[in-house]
């Protein structure tokens, strides 16, 4: 555990190193956690997360039918990776991790306003566990990635190359079908009446859903183990994600409340919503791991959706420092108290760790 805390420590003190000096190295700064988190996830052992030796297993033995056919893109990218590299797992690893990382990394260089929201977010995305969840289930949370970038474009009326890679990220992992939701938010006139029922219509859905997702089980077989958690703790969700969803739920309905002109943001005005939807499927379908997971494609988008919020709320109080401290404060304990945590009870078996042998 002492590890990662070790990698945090070094990014909080490179990051205020490009505090004191941007924006003349901005993007050198972005580039750089890219390549540092990259590296830890990509040149981790097969043995470091709960799902890491099964995928180069599979790897190195060049299956085909991986999850039914559902995550022919995934087979096809690591067949690439095999023949170009003799089946070299290592790159195969590190391979994964950097088009995870980096995506993630790039859409919030894409969407930040400022330095300050670039940073918040990138803690947010490793102390909320979203970097950790990839050390062990690599395979979505790279879909996960690419449907932010998906997104983006979309938003920016670039449609044939967000369908694309839609599709791209619904053949790495099957949940990401889940991401077509989006097109429907997008295409949403965005107000709170809009905001309301959209976020309790995803908490309705939840209780309605059981018949869709034995559906979706009975084309990927691979996901009916999760339907059985219900009346079984092998792998229903603790509960956590209760706490979770609450916290970013708090952000999405004052933020809108103080500040009205984040509905006209066309981009933040479909984040607020992507994160609202994304907090009520962590709140009400919390008993289901499979529903949790993908509550990921959307509770992601809180990541940059609270630091963009803290900067709209405090221009309602007259000390603005003071309460963007305070605010800041509040999110980072919350996150490093999460961290901890997740870390303690060794989630995704991602302890103790070591690099590639």
């Amino acid at each position: 555990m002492l590890f990662y805390f070790i990698q945090i420590f070094i990014f909080l003190c490179y990051s205020f190193f490009f505090y004191l000096i941007r924006p003349n190295l901005e993007r050198t700064y972005y580039v750089l956690v890219a390549i540092h988190f990259s590296i830890i996830m990509g040149m981790r052992s097969y043995w470091v997360g709960t799902d890491t030796s099964q995928y180069v297993g599979i790897y190195l033995q060049r299956l085909t039918d991986f999850n039914q056919g559902g995550g022919a893109v995934y087979n096809w990218i690591s067949n690439i990776i095999w023949i170009l590299t003799n089946g070299n797992y290592h790159v195969f690893l590190m391979v994964l991790s950097t088009l995870t990382v980096s995506l993630y990394i790039l859409f919030v260089y894409l969407v930040k306003t400022n330095y300050y929201e670039g940073f918040l977010s990138i803690y947010i995305y490793i102390t909320f566990y979203y970097y950790f969840n990839a050390f062990n289930i690599q395979r979505q949370m790279l879909a996960v990635s690419i449907s932010l970038i998906a997104t983006y474009l979309c938003i920016k009326n670039r449609w044939l190359w967000g369908l694309l890679l839609f599709l791209i990220a619904v053949g790495i992992h099957s949940t990401a079908i889940i991401c077509f939701i989006n097109i429907v938010i997008l295409k949403l006139k965005k107000s709170k009446k809009t905001l309301i029922i959209a976020v309790l219509f995803s908490g309705i859905f939840i209780f309605a859903s059981g018949s869709l997702l034995n559906k979706f089980a009975s084309i990927f077989g691979h996901y009916e183990m999760y339907l059985n958690t219900f009346n079984s703790n092998a792998l229903s969700s603790k509960g956590g994600t209760i706490i979770l969803g609450l916290f970013i739920m708090v952000f999405v309905v004052i933020t809108p409340l103080l500040s009205p002109d984040i509905l006209k943001n066309k981009i933040f005005s479909n984040i607020l919503f992507f994160s609202g939807i994304g907090a009520m499927i962590y709140i009400a379908g919390y008993k289901l791991q499979l529903l949790i997971r993908m509550a990921d494609y959307f509770a992601i988008y809180s990541t940059v959706l609270l630091p963009f919020s803290v900067e709209q709320i405090i221009t309602k109080f007259s000390n603005r420092n003071t309460a963007k401290a305070i605010l800041t404060s509040t999110i980072m304990i919350a996150g490093f108290i999460l961290l901890y945590y997740k870390l303690s009870k060794n989630m995704g078996d991602i302890i103790p760790y070591s690099f590639n042998s």
